[in-house]
């Protein structure tokens, strides 16, 4: 057990100091897998399943999309209204 924690313990260090030393943990696009927990898509592939979930929420309706909305909980409303205000911040 507490080699294991050690361990973390020494990650997290030789983490933070690749950081510090490689400034490659600054919010990037292109910064290290582990600093970003996993592949960032790239600004053209999102752009395009954008464009695609606009055009498919212009051919619903109001009502459906109500229904759809209905059967979310709180915590994915919470992170739709989010990403809603985010989006109307940054296009505008």
């Amino acid at each position: 057990m507490m080699s294991g924690i050690g361990f973390a313990l020494a990650f997290m260090i030789a983490m933070t100091g690749s950081a510090l030393i490689y400034r490659s943990a600054l919010g990037g696009k292109k910064d290290l897998l582990v600093f970003n927990l996993g592949v960032v898509p790239s600004s053209a592939k999102l752009a395009k399943r954008m464009k695609e979930m606009c055009l498919m929420l212009e051919r619903m309706d109001t009502e459906d999309v109500s229904t759809a909305l209905a059967a979310l909980d709180v915590f994915d409303m919470n992170r739709v209204t989010t990403t809603i205000t985010l989006l109307a911040t940054e296009v505008n």
